[in-house]
């Protein structure tokens, strides 16, 4: 496996431990918007609604659906289907595997192992 492989392979193994991590913290992987746009987090205690905050002003609603919408099931399954991807890439070699590595890791660019050099 090259340098460039087990890097995404890094990256998707990180993605899935905080999405299993945050899922466990409030029992469940869906997350939800709340009628007004607001992000609530799942099962709040008692007497709090755990509404999200922040400098968003009037843009909650968007930041809120964007948070919801990429809850910890949503990115599990995005896990799976990369770990799938790069099974199937290695199936058609070590080529294929690494053209297919350079696309998935461009989304990880901001991270500090990757490397220019792997920018397709």
């Amino acid at each position: 496996m090259s340098d460039l492989t087990e890097f995404v392979q890094a990256r998707v193994d990180e993605d899935e431990a905080v999405a299993r991590e945050a899922a466990a913290d409030h029992g469940r992987e869906h997350w939800a918007v709340g009628g007004g746009g607001e992000y609530v987090y799942p099962d709040p205690p008692p007497g709090n609604s755990y509404v999200a905050t922040g400098p968003w002003g009037g843009g909650i609603g968007r930041a809120a659906a964007h948070i919801a919408r990429h809850d910890p099931a949503r990115v599990l399954a995005e896990c799976e289907a990369k770990q799938h991807l790069l099974d199937e890439a290695l199936v058609w070699g070590e080529g294929c595997l690494d053209v297919m590595a350079r696309y998935m890791a461009e989304v990880y660019a901001d991270h500090p192992d990757y490397r220019e050099e792997w920018r397709p």
